[in-house]
């Protein structure tokens, strides 16, 4: 299948993830981002700081590991590639434009200002680098890639579940703004779309085959 006919069938992730980038920019054009962040951090509840800690590692860099072993074992060599470009493009992405930015994050944007935020006991606060969600970023990447492997439209539903619920624990935590988490969205959805094209781009039939027969 080339790339194009790959993206009509598995639309649902992007379509969710378009949604989701674009109810972001909405927000975020009609109100500050203090002002979103501290509507979020007032609702915190206790099975929510149980859940969040634990959900937030889901956006990790190991989740390649497991998508890399996952394709190796079950699907065409491709696909393997397919994980090598994503894992290696959003380190590229992310780790530069954090460099670049290195904005403040929540914890010592509210703390220059007088300003107390509600946290959830064992989490070490970060204060730098806040732009973009690397997490996010690779959030939306990986659970995105999974989400093209997958044929079922609920399956792809569920990918893009598992990546906004990772988004939104980075807001929780008080590791990110909403603009940082979509900025990651739309980054991680970038990475995804590129690391299929650069893929696709690999010629030969050693590639449409499976690593064990």
């Amino acid at each position: 299948m080339n790339l194009g006919k790959l993206i009509q069938v598995k639309s649902t992730y992007l379509i969710f993830s378009m949604l989701f980038i674009l109810g972001s920019i909405l927000l975020i054009s009609q109100y500050s981002q203090a002002e979103i962040h501290l509507w979020s951090n007032h609702h915190h509840y206790p099975w929510l700081d149980a859940i969040m800690p634990w959900l937030t590692y889901l956006g990790d860099g190991w989740i390649y590991l497991i998508l890399a072993i996952y394709s190796v074992l079950l699907l065409e060599r491709r696909a393997f590639m397919s994980v090598l470009f994503t894992a290696l493009l959003t380190l590229i992405f992310s780790s530069s434009l954090k460099a670049y930015f290195n904005e403040d994050r929540p914890m010592k944007y509210f703390a220059d200002r007088g300003i107390e935020l509600n946290e959830v006991a064992g989490v070490k606060p970060r204060y730098q680098h806040s732009f973009p969600s690397g997490h996010t970023t690779t959030a939306f990447a990986a659970w995105g890639i999974l989400a093209f492997w997958w044929r079922k439209k609920h399956w792809q539903f569920l990918a893009f579940l598992v990546a906004v619920s990772i988004g939104y624990s980075r807001i929780y935590l008080n590791m990110h703004f909403l603009r940082d988490v979509g900025a990651g969205a739309s980054l991680g959805t970038f990475v995804v779309l590129l690391s299929l094209y650069l893929a696709h781009r690999l010629k030969g039939d050693w590639f449409k085959e499976k690593w064990f027969k």
